[in-house]
């Protein structure tokens, strides 16, 4: 799994289209497309292995859920703060999100099996 996200790194899938040449780009995305594809089935495994049987339908309804939300609201609200507030704003609160975020997974799991 990191050796599949230093590797979209490193072919520039994070970079998107920016300047240079329209194959430059297009290569990039088809890398990063094809890197992420690689985190599902990473993501899946880790869920099925430390989830009850009883409650891995929830789980994977509720993975599959957040995704999609993720996938609608974050541009928007990206687009939103951008607009009034600069790009850097965009940044700024992606990265405190996932501070908050991996922090309270971290004092949750703490002393778990893999934390």
């Amino acid at each position: 799994q990191v050796v599949l996200q230093i590797a979209h790194h490193l072919v520039g899938g994070d970079r998107g289209h920016v300047g240079g040449h329209d194959g430059d780009g297009l290569a990039g995305e088809g890398a990063g497309g094809l890197f992420f594809c690689g985190i599902h089935p990473s993501i899946n495994a880790v869920l099925a292995s430390n989830t009850p049987p009883s409650y891995k339908g929830r789980i994977f309804g509720m993975l599959f859920a957040a995704q999609q939300v993720g996938s609608m609201a974050g541009p928007l609200l990206g687009g939103l703060i951008a607009t009034y507030l600069g790009i850097h704003y965009v940044f700024a609160f992606s990265g405190l999100l996932l501070l908050c975020l991996s922090s309270a997974i971290w004092h949750r799991y703490r002393g778990q099996r893999g934390c």
